[in-house]
Order: C-alpha cells, then structure tokens, then sequence
C-alpha cells in the first residue's frame, strides 16, 4: 500500500476564512501573509517527497501539529486556539494539486494538536481502504 509522509519545520498556522473585499472585477478574498506563506512551506515539502495518489483514490491523513508551548503554560495538550479544524484545513489545501487532485479525495482524516520544543508538521497518509464499516455506512 502506498504511504506518503513528509515532516515540515514550522508553527503551525491556522487558516481561517478570506478577508473578503468588492474590487472593480467583482469579491475578491485574500489570506494573511503568514498563512500564505505556511501553505508554500507544506506544499514544497509535499512536492519534495515526490509521489501523489491518483486522482479518484479514497486517501487517509494522520496530520500531527507540534505547536510551540506559550511562556508559563501548564497544560499538558493544547487545548486553546487555533482550532485544530482550521489547522487541519491548511494542510490539506496546501496539498492540493500536489499530493492529490482534490482534498475531496481525503475520506478519514486524524488532526491532533500538540507541544513541543520543535514545533513542526508531521503528516501521514495512505490509501483507505475502508476496512472500518460495510459499504452501508452502518
């Protein structure tokens, strides 16, 4: 079966919703810079790693966000924002076009937050083989 994993060195950053403004040619919606430049991070590690999943294939994520601990912080896991969805949501559209045609493809996905002295991304993925349920979803 097929793996793809890749690790990128990075806080992770969340992507939230578009600044949305009118222009001359209609909406147009923009990311902060710090987004943008996070998704050039994992989509150039994506890419680096060489392979992809053919378009159609049913792909299953582990992604694994070490975050960096805030000063005087007790708690043992991250439970505060970002939210992991929004985190989530950066990684798997950072790998669009690259590692698969369409996030649409990813049909199991595990997002877990925490910290660490290295703060980094760290994302598995195979092909799902959808052993879990029968065909009914039951």
């Amino acid at each position: 079966m097929m793996e793809i994993s890749f690790t990128v060195y990075m806080d992770p950053v969340p992507k939230n919703h578009a600044k949305v403004y009118p222009t001359a040619h209609g909406i147009r919606g923009t990311q902060p810079q710090r987004v943008r430049t996070a998704e050039a991070l994992i989509r150039h590690a994506a890419w680096e790693q060489g392979d992809s999943f053919p378009a159609g294939t049913a792909v299953k994520a582990d992604i694994i966000l070490y975050m960096s601990r805030p000063t005087k912080c007790q708690r043992v896991l991250p439970t505060v924002r970002p939210d992991w969805d929004n985190l989530g949501k950066l990684v798997s559209d950072a790998m669009n076009k690259i590692v698969y045609d369409d996030d649409g493809q990813l049909t199991d996905v595990r997002v877990r937050k925490r910290y660490s002295e290295e703060p980094r991304v760290e994302v598995i993925m195979t092909e799902d083989q959808g052993g879990d349920h029968g065909t009914d979803g039951k």
